[in-house]
């Protein structure tokens, strides 16, 4: 069984390169901070990850992300009323993209 970082180079090689030539500090830094995710505003939890959109650089943080959880793919059709944040315990998604 493959892993899923493995799955995501094999769907990914052929059209984005997986790791990041500008290193981690690049996308993640600037749009992604795994270290400010807010509590849920409906239930308080810290049991919250975040959505990207679009196609993000396949770097190591990103993949781990992806991984553990704490990033969640939105996909690329971006809505005006997209949320920016999904809490795992009682599945509120909340914030809006700017």
């Amino acid at each position: 069984m493959f892993s899923l970082k493995n799955r995501l180079r094999q769907l990914f090689s052929t059209r984005w390169s997986v790791e990041d030539p500008e290193g981690e500090s690049g996308f993640l830094k600037n749009n992604v901070d795994l270290d400010k995710i807010p509590p849920c505003p409906a239930c308080a939890s810290n049991n919250v990850a975040i959505f990207v959109y679009g196609k993000p650089p396949l770097n190591k943080a990103i993949l781990e992300g992806l991984e553990s959880g704490k990033i969640i793919s939105g996909g690329c059709m971006i809505r005006r009323t997209a949320p920016k944040w999904h809490c795992y315990n009682c599945n509120n998604d909340f914030g809006r993209l700017h």
